[in-house]
Parts: structure tokens; sequence; C-alpha cells
């Protein structure tokens, strides 16, 4: 017994047995990925990062960056069909838990399991991380609380991070501003572009590329008939009537338009999406029904996807 102990003190067996625990906590993690939906809960994916975080025996960098890297080779585009935790959620918990200085894991990661996997909560909890080991950071709060506000509707907590986002060293002088317009259901589309064109460089597959790209067109079509719509709210307000004519409205689309071009040059854009960008979307106004309608002619399931995909969908 003493021999052991002594053996087991030295620095070659705590590297063989470190190592040897990687490979079987990796094994058996391979398997499990292998099924087609392995079910994870959230209490199976804290004891695993408590695990990890107890006897990682000195090489926790080491295996946040096999973590990693299993995560980008085996991560699904797929949304969760139940409301769990997805596997996503567990390789990050236990990457963050190893290494709470991984930078790429909280944004990243947070965005890829909002947007593809639909995992809510996993988004939110590694979000949260983020403001706690990072709390003098006006992105990690700002994060949050975009994903409080589009993703759970949770209103209150969204204004709470917003606010003390702004109030942070190195904080954009528009974020105050963005913040207050989060209130409105337009901020939350602009805030959702924002996110998905960050997202879409870190993005390896087609599939994945490609159904980011209907999000982003989706979301600009939005941006853009809400454009229209504050446009004829408007218009009784300042001419006492309601308008006869699209040409009548025309001048309030400009301005309306105007503005969020300016706000879209703080959004960073793959070459691969300027031509997105650049898509013009016609309305124009229906004094029958009183309402904005698409000038275009697609066919109703293109239209449904434009409408829809931004938000709701990512089929």
């Amino acid at each position: 017994m003493k021999n052991w102990k002594k053996l087991g003190e030295g620095p070659i067996a705590l590297a063989l047995f470190s190592a040897f625990f990687s490979k079987y906590y990796l094994d058996n993690h391979q398997i499990a990925a292998q099924r087609p939906s392995p079910r994870v809960t959230r209490a199976s994916a804290d004891f695993q990062a408590n695990s990890l975080r107890r006897f990682h025996f000195g090489f926790q960098h080491a295996l946040a960056d096999m973590l990693w890297i299993e995560l980008l080779q085996k991560a699904s585009h797929k949304p969760l069909s139940r409301d769990e935790v997805s596997w996503e959620y567990a390789q990050l918990n236990g990457v963050i838990s190893l290494d709470h200085k991984f930078a790429r894991a909280y944004p990243f990661g947070a965005a890829f399991l909002s947007v593809f996997r639909r995992d809510r909560l996993g988004a939110q909890l590694i979000l949260e991380k983020w403001t706690r080991y990072d709390p003098y950071n006006w992105r990690t709060h700002y994060m949050l609380g975009y994903h409080y506000f589009f993703e759970q509707k949770k209103y209150e907590e969204a204004s709470r991070c917003m606010l003390k986002a702004a109030s942070l060293p190195n904080a954009p002088p528009w974020l105050t501003a963005l913040g207050i317009r989060l209130i409105s259901e337009t901020g939350a589309y602009f805030s959702a572009l924002q996110v998905a064109t960050d997202l879409y460089p870190s993005i390896s597959e087609e599939e994945g590329k490609y159904r980011l790209k209907k999000r982003i067109r989706s979301l600009r079509f939005t941006l853009v008939k809400s454009a229209w719509e504050r446009a004829l709210k408007k218009f009784p307000m300042n001419q006492g009537r309601k308008p006869a004519s699209t040409e009548e409205i025309v001048p309030l689309v400009k301005a309306e338009l105007s503005e969020l071009q300016t706000a879209m040059q703080s959004i960073h854009i793959h070459p691969d999406l300027e031509d997105l960008f650049r898509e013009p979307f016609r309305f124009q106004y229906n004094p029958k029904l009183g309402k904005i309608d698409f000038n275009h002619h697609f066919d109703a399931k293109e239209l449904t996807e434009l409408e829809d995909t931004g938000i709701y969908r990512m089929e």
C-alpha cells in the first residue's frame, strides 16, 4: 500500500491516470453522441461538469480543448423536440467548467444553442456564466439581455441586462438607445440580425449556412416591412387622416429606412451575405384594407418563409 501510494504521488502515474480518465470519458461520450437523440437533462449535464472540474488532475486545458473539438465535429443543427437541454450544452458546460477563460465558448456556444438547437435554457445558462466570469465586459450583459428578451420574452430581466451593459466601460454609444428600442419588436428583430450575422463566419457546414441565410433574409424582410408599417402609423398623426395612396407615405418610409440603414452600419457583413443585404423588398399601401402589402410576385410558400423563418422556425 505504501509503495502504491508513493507511486501514485509521482508525476508519471498522475499523467497516466489523467490520460486514462480522459480517454474513458471521451469514449463514453462518443457512444452517447452516436445515438439519434441522446437524452440530456440539466442535472446530468451539471454532474458531468462538476466531475470534470474535480478530476481533471491538472489537465483541464487539454480536456477543454478535446471537448471543444468534439463539439465542433459532432454538433447537430436539428432543433430540440422536447423540453431538455442539448448534448451541445453539456459539452459547452464541460468546457467552461474546465476553463472559464475559454472565451470563444460563450458567444459562439450560446448563439449556436439558441439558433440551431432551439435550446433556450442551455443558451441562457451559458450566457449567465459568462456574465459571472467576465462581469465588466459590456458584451456579456448585452448578449444575455438580448437572449432574455428575444428568445425567452423575459422583458424585466432583459431591461436590467441592457442597462447594465450600457453603464460599463467601452460600451458603444448606441447601446443605450438600442436597449430602449428593445422594448419594441423592431429592436428584437434588429438584435436577432446582429447575432445571426456574427454567428455566420463560425459555421462551416453547408446546411447550417443555408439555414442561417434564410433566417437573415427573413429578418431583413421583417425590418423593412416594419419601417413601412411605422410610416403608415405616423401618417395620420401628421396629417390627421389616413393616406390615400402609397405615394403619400413614401417620404415617411424613406426616413424610417434611412434610420434603419444607419443602424445597419454597426453590423459586420460577411462577403457571403452581401447579396442578401442588397436584396430589395418592395411594399405598397393597400387603401381598401388599410395595411401594408408585399409588392413582390413570390408564391405563398416563399412568402410564408420570409414572414416566419426569422423568428419562429429554422427549417
